[in-house]
């Protein structure tokens, strides 16, 4: 796990401790994946991947509090049970995806590994 939940308390989380697991499992896995899987062993781990972790984290549970597929909620009507969402170019999934994205790179974007290969490279490392 790239982030405790004592360390993400620190940094002033707000996810409830247990249902903390479900969501650092899901940051550690995208971040994972975007990093090629070249982090996984760092340890003490970094802290431009800890906060990318808790920032990850955070926009996953407000995802989950906000609706069940991540869109914009723009009106709710309680007598006839209607909720209207923003309308935008991508799904629900893939604005998720693009955001949960921008999120990582903003904290891993120039980082490199031990080798000097960037963090997020996709390329073939030579």
């Amino acid at each position: 796990m790239y982030l405790t939940y004592d360390r993400y308390d620190e940094l002033g989380g707000q996810i409830p401790e247990e249902q903390y697991p479900l969501y650092a499992a899901r940051a550690d896995a995208i971040i994972t994946r975007m990093t090629h899987g070249r982090i996984r062993q760092e340890n003490p781990v970094r802290a431009c991947v800890q906060y990318a972790a808790f920032a990850l984290a955070e926009a996953i549970y407000a995802d989950v509090r906000q609706g069940a597929d991540g869109r914009e909620i723009t009106s709710v009507s309680n007598d006839g049970v209607s909720i209207a969402y923003a309308s935008g170019g991508l799904s629900g999934a893939a604005e998720q995806i693009q955001r949960y994205t921008s999120v990582v790179r903003a904290y891993l974007e120039y980082e490199t590994d031990a080798n000097g290969v960037f963090l997020l490279y996709a390329g073939v490392d030579a």
